[in-house]
Formats: structure tokens, sequence, C-alpha cells
């Protein structure tokens, strides 16, 4: 019964975040409703990186919203993050993201530090990170 439960919250957590990458797309974003469902999400995850997941999506829905409410999701998934230096990677690339609105120095410097964090990892997914604007690959 618990797996069928794991399995029926994951797939929940995917379809969340398949919904915001539709809307995202669409520039179609109800303002009440996203934020409290990615609550919603973070209330109830199970795993670290699903918790961290849902905090990068608030912090990045936040940082054109609510700069202060982004920079505190921003550093709670540094401070969860911790204990995984990949996640940390990650977590500083939401944080630039919010200094890209308002402290151009610090997003570049967020930028290089989380490119040196990432330059350790070979998966699909660090490359995709490497890759995104913002973040300059070191030769």
């Amino acid at each position: 019964m618990k797996s069928l439960t794991n399995a029926f919250r994951k797939i929940s957590y995917l379809l969340l975040l398949f919904l915001y990458v539709q809307t995202a797309a669409q520039h179609v974003v109800d303002d009440r409703k996203f934020p409290d469902s990615l609550q919603q999400v973070l209330k109830t995850s199970e795993t670290l990186k699903e918790k961290l997941d849902a905090i990068f999506l608030l912090s990045d829905f936040y940082s054109t919203r609510d700069t202060s409410k982004a920079l505190d999701y921003a550093r709670q998934g540094i401070t969860l993050s911790r204990q995984d230096e990949y996640l940390t990677a990650i977590a500083h690339f939401y944080l630039a993201g919010v200094y890209f609105e308002f402290d151009i120095d610090r997003s570049q410097q967020e930028y290089l530090y989380t490119e040196k964090l990432l330059g350790k990892f070979s998966q699909k997914e660090a490359l995709i990170f490497r890759s995104r604007p913002g973040v300059i690959m070191a030769p």
C-alpha cells in the first residue's frame, strides 16, 4: 500500500512539473494557484530532491514578482542541499537567477560558482544546466 501511495505522489509531482512547463511555455500562469500547488508539493514531499525541486520552482516563480520571497526560497534550497554537491550546484543556479534581477555582479559570481560545481558532473541534467543562459562554461 505504501509503494502505491509513493507511486501516486511521484506521478502527481511529475504531473505538476509537466503542467508548470506547459503553462510557463504559454505564459499563462495563475499567480494564485501555482505557488499554492508548489507549497503543497513541498509539504507532502518525502525526498530531498522533491522538496528542493519545489523550492527551486518557487524561487524561480517569485524572482520577478517578489525578490524577498525568491531569495528566501533560494537560501532554503542552499541550506537543504548541503548534503549533496550536485543539488548544491543547482541551488546556486537558482540563487544566481534571483540576483540577476537586481545585482548582476552577484548573479555572475553565483553563475560562475555554479559552473565550478557542475563541472564535476557529466550527467545530462548537469550539462543542460551548464548550457542555460547565465552560466558561463569554463574552458
